[in-house]
């Protein structure tokens, strides 16, 4: 029973560790969509009527493939240090090294520069819609998202950054999600959402409709640190008294913030 009970075990752990099998032609539908939406973007750098910027298209376009290789510079450094920090933790101070599978490290490292990009547009939104316009923020003022009309509205550089950003952080990770990332069980879900979110933002930028979408982009970043987490602490195994419960506290914590936020 016991030598039964070893093989289902091995064989769990090596279905797990199996690469995932993606539907071929799901996959070059999917990236055949998400290679006309890059230069569908470029176009619309190139052509769009920018009233309230003083940089030309072709400087747009430079500002986003700009921002396009910070955001991979900027992950690749996380997923660096993150995996040079984490196996230094695991081995010493997380409980039974749970990062020792090179398939849980790939993973923490994913999730750790998915938190650092939720921080760090987290941080400029809540400027943008708290500091910059304070009492004149349409996030308390929300009549004033479509007051004047889109047409009309003049918005800060820091709103056009904000976009720029974001747009280059959602192509960089498909990217990744496509060719670089392990693959999950949910990856042709995760595919389609990452598409659906260029799609969303790059075209409410075109249109203008800057203010509405930082809000919504608030609203989502802000609430999507504590899922980060989560998945960060189940992969250091850091629940119960062992870890300090911390996997149930930010497990909690995310009832709150996610209805507040999300809902």
């Amino acid at each position: 029973m016991g030598l039964m009970s070893k093989k289902k075990t091995k064989a769990l752990e090596e279905a797990a560790d199996s690469p995932i099998v993606v539907d071929p032609m799901t996959n070059a539908i999917l990236t055949a969509v998400f290679a006309a939406q890059v230069f569908g973007i470029v176009w619309a750098l190139a052509t769009a009527k920018f009233f309230d910027m003083k940089i030309s298209n072709v400087e747009m376009i430079k500002a986003f493939f700009a921002a396009c290789a910070a955001v991979t510079i900027i992950i690749n450094f996380v997923k660096y240090v993150s995996r040079r920090c984490g196996a230094f933790l695991s081995k010493n101070i997380f409980p039974g090294d749970p990062l020792k599978k090179r398939r849980t490290m790939k993973k923490f490292e994913d999730q750790m520069w998915q938190l650092t990009i939720h921080i760090s547009m987290s941080a400029l939104e809540y400027y943008i819609l708290f500091v910059e316009h304070g009492e004149a923020s349409w996030y308390t003022h929300y009549y004033m998202t479509f007051s004047p009309h889109k047409n009309f509205q003049i918005n800060s550089a820091s709103l056009h950054v904000l976009y720029l950003l974001q747009i280059a952080i959602w192509i960089v990770t498909c990217v990744q999600h496509r060719f670089i990332e392990e693959r999950h069980k949910d990856y042709v879900m995760m595919y389609v959402h990452h598409i659906c979110t260029i799609g969303l933002v790059g075209g409410s930028y075109y249109c203008n409709y800057l203010r509405v979408g930082s809000l919504v982009l608030w609203v989502h970043d802000v609430s999507d640190i504590l899922v980060d987490l989560i998945k960060i602490f189940n992969y250091c195994q850091l629940e119960g008294r062992k870890g300090f419960f911390l996997v149930e506290a930010v497990f909690f914590s995310n009832f709150g913030v996610w209805a507040y936020y999300r809902m």
